[in-house]
């Protein structure tokens, strides 16, 4: 919100800056690419402090509403300027249209917003002739009523016209539509009368796109400003973000200014500095835009009087699809996807990512072992990139032969457009083929000095590493042991009595209820291990019995420290018996004597699946919960009762007088999910934006309406129409405005609705979303208030609170 210090009797006040006072005064809002304001002010403008027409100053007060640290912050700019004026300038705005030309009056007192005043010499401001192009005459006040501006200073004269006004008209000059606000302003005494033309004319149209060009097109003489063939341009200048391109930047490819026998030509390659992109969405695409906003500014001659020209002209291209691409990083024999989706603008954001079986957020999907970033590139786009694991149940199996399974991701990136919150979605689809996995086979003989081992390698991957003992087998260890390698096998000879050496044992028992047991025999090769002394990985677990042959184990696989594995449909549980003798108080390693006995149990599974159920009084099969992901809901003013034309942000504060009801509607967004449904819990207003403040008007109490005083609010019922395809996603209801303690005929006392949200399952057993109110008095109850059971949160889906405003109450 924009509001203008202005001089007053007790220093300075505050006039907020509606779009319509805007262009009345001399004010052009904006906001640049990122949402942030900017505000461009005549030097003429209303509320500027004007020193005798040389210096000004303006003095704004931006009031920004929802920062984190405060629900309201009020900011405040100033800027001076000192300028040389020519006999008519004309300023070509945004929105309004400005003539100033010398009055060439005598000394006279300055003119105020609201009251013409007398000149010193008894010249009085007397009547305004518009051209529309017939003549219509008007006293200055009426015109500014109507919305246009008239001021006086001690030199100057200045008209203002907003765009599209009854009493301005089109013309074609030299092929260029332009807009023309024409008039003679009369001034007169008892004897004597003195007439001041002032004309503005600025373009409407002449903007054409020609491949990677944008080309503008303007009149070289702006012929309702000129009645004389004595014309001659001066100067001709070019500004774009603020800066005049000098001739070195004007002779570059990005931009140029020619001029024909009737046209001043500029080019702009689109993409040149001082534009910018932005993003849209046009049925669920990605488009985006490209925005330059140039000044071209005239001097010119005719006869002995000058004109300043400048004429602010945005231009927009069409909208351009963009098609998002996605990139396959994947490596297969890492089992791991990794997807790339770009390109897109800063101002896109990942909002959600979408399976066929569940909606996750980023921050879901990174708790869950997914990864999700984005990266920013060295031209400003930006990626996101996707890692999804083979093992995860969305990713999806299948094979093309005995040997090689094939691994499909199917995902649709949720995505937001910022700050318009714009959502559109693109899908990507990746495969990778892996072979299966071949465990390595190992085969050996013995004799009473050493093993003889030869290993097979199977379907060796990138990670396969080789451990004898409780050491990697490293070149030095290699040729300790004789090892020979021919790329399908190798072979080791190792001593009985070296210390990687592992004694075998009996297989365990793997039972399907997960208890593992573990026969150890007795070893008459190593008399000094201590039977008793054989633990599992957590030492606390010890042999559950003992005798001059076999040490026994008893164990769970949830427990005494065993891991976990999965190798495709393979899931692997792995504990080992351990021993060391010796150890070296110091530095708490074996010195001489170890053992260590691997137990691996093999399970196969056929799949897996994850899945969130609940249980009720009844037995009924798992389901998905509804609702996944992350839903948004929103609160809106619809402009009247009918529901379908709603206010946008840029219509507050919206004006109503006391006696019109106010019509809201809360609306669940981003969700086609029939099952999920929306439920008021409280509605109260408040005079300002904090939900907390006081006074508090209660309207709706635990979803129903407040019978002890029905003047507050009435629900109006949802169905489905052309907008509304799921009704349970909306909520309605209607305020009676003439209830609340306001001040009669004020403008500053705003209101603002409040709504906790609560966003719930309809198919719950016990239907919170379709339960109904209970009129106590029915139930014969002296309390005629309406209640709805109170919600259990194990029924709801999620909770959120929702606002509008600020709403200014008149007086009927």
């Amino acid at each position: 919100m924009y509001e203008q210090k202005v001089p007053g009797e007790d220093g300075t006040e505050l006039v907020q800056l509606t779009p319509a006072l805007a262009a009345q005064c001399g004010y052009s809002m904006q906001t640049d690419p990122r949402g942030y304001p900017k505000l461009l002010a005549s030097l003429q403008s209303c509320f500027t402090h004007n020193m005798n027409d040389e210096q000004f100053l303006a003095t704004v007060q931006f009031t920004v509403h929802g920062l984190p640290a405060s629900p309201q912050t009020a900011f405040t700019a100033s800027k001076s300027c000192s300028h040389t004026w020519v006999s008519r300038e004309v300023v070509c705005a945004a929105n309004f249209m400005e003539v100033s030309v010398r009055n060439l009056l005598p000394d006279h007192s300055i003119q105020t917003q609201d009251k013409m005043e007398a000149f010193d010499t008894q010249l009085t401001l007397w009547k305004i002739i518009v051209f529309t192009p017939e003549e219509k005459s008007f006293q200055p006040k009426e015109l500014q009523a109507m919305g246009y501006g008239v001021q006086t200073s001690s030199t100057r004269l200045v008209m203002r016209s907003p765009y599209n006004m009854a009493e301005t008209y089109s013309q074609d000059v030299a092929g260029i539509p332009m807009e023309v606000f024409k008039t003679v302003t009369l001034y007169r005494d008892r004897w004597m009368m003195t007439a001041v033309d002032v004309a503005a004319a600025c373009p409407t149209g002449g903007v054409d796109f020609s491949g990677d060009m944008i080309i503008w097109r303007f009149p070289r003489q702006v012929s309702p400003l000129v009645s004389s063939e004595d014309f001659e341009i001066l100067e001709l200048y070019l500004e774009i973000d603020g800066v005049r391109l000098d001739t070195s930047e004007l002779a570059t490819t990005k931009y140029s200014v020619s001029i024909t026998d009737l046209h001043i030509i500029v080019e702009i390659l689109v993409g040149a500095p001082g534009g910018y992109y932005k993003s849209h969405v046009l049925q669920d695409q990605y488009h985006i835009c490209y925005t330059i906003e140039p000044w071209l500014e005239l001097l010119w001659m005719e006869g002995t009087d000058q004109t300043r020209y400048k004429v602010f002209f945005p231009m927009k291209t069409p909208l351009m699809i963009t098609a998002p691409y996605v990139v396959d990083n994947t490596v297969a024999e890492q089992r791991v996807f990794d997807v790339m989706l770009g390109n897109f603008l800063p101002d896109v954001e990942l909002l959600n990512i979408r399976f066929d079986t569940e909606v996750l957020a980023a921050a879901e999907a990174n708790a869950r072992g997914f990864n999700i970033h984005e990266n920013r590139l060295q031209n400003g786009s930006k990626i996101f990139i996707l890692q999804v694991p083979f093992s995860d149940p969305v990713v999806k199996k299948s094979s093309t032969s005995p040997e090689v399974t094939v691994y499909t991701l199917s995902v649709i990136f949720g995505l937001l457009i910022l700050p318009e919150k714009q959502a559109f979605s693109h899908p990507a689809v990746v495969q990778a083929a892996l072979k299966d996995v071949v465990l390595p086979t190992v085969s050996g003989t013995c004799d009473q000095r050493n093993y003889y081992i030869a290993l097979k390698y199977g379907s060796k991957g990138p990670n396969f590493e080789t451990i004898v003992g409780k050491r990697i087998l490293t070149p030095e260890l290699a040729e300790q042991y004789s090892y020979h390698e021919n790329g399908t096998h190798f072979t080791l000879i190792i001593p009985a009595m070296s210390p990687d050496v592992v004694f075998e044992h009996f297989p365990p028992d793997c039972f399907p209820n997960g208890t593992v047991t573990a026969w150890v025999p007795r070893l008459s090769s190593a008399p000094i291990l201590n039977p008793e002394a054989l633990t599992l990985r957590d030492d606390s677990c010890k042999p559950s019995y003992t005798d001059d042959h076999f040490v026994y184990f008893v164990f769970s696989v949830s427990s005494c420290g065993t891991s976990r594995k999965f190798y495709d449909n393979i899931m692997v549980y792995e504990n080992e018996v351990n021993w060391e003798s010796g150890i070296n108080k110091q530095t708490q390693t074996p010195e001489e004597h170890w053992y260590r006995l691997a137990i691996s149990c093999h399970y196969a599974v056929s799949t897996t699946q994850t899945l969130a159920f609940h249980t009720g009084p009844h037995v009924t099969e798992p389901h998905a919960d509804a609702g996944k992901g992350e839903l948004l809901a929103r609160m809106r003013l619809s402009q009247d009762g009918t529901f379908s034309q709603f206010y946008s942000d840029e219509d507050y504060p919206v004006l109503r007088f006391r006696s019109q009801p106010l019509f809201f509607e809360v609306e669940l967004m981003q969700s086609a999910d029939p099952r999920v449904a929306i439920v008021l819990k409280d509605c109260w207003a408040t005079g300002n934006d904090d939900r907390t403040s006081k006074p508090r008007w209660n309207l709706i109490a635990d979803g129903c309406e407040n019978l002890k005083d029905p003047d507050h609010a009435v629900i109006h019922p949802v169905v489905a129409d052309a907008r509304v395809q799921l009704p349970t996603h909306h909520k309605r209801f209607e305020i009676k405005t003439f209830s609340f303690d306001v001040k009669e005929g004020s403008l500053n006392d705003p209101i603002f609705a409040h709504c906790d949200v609560a966003i719930c399952d309809s198919e719950s057993p016990d239907a919170l979303c379709s339960s109904q109110c209970v009129d106590h008095q029915q139930m014969g109850s002296s309390d005629h208030k309406r209640v709805r059971r109170k919600m259990d949160s194990s029924e709801l889906v999620s909770e959120q609170h929702v606002s509008s405003g600020p709403i200014i109450l008149m007086g009927s």
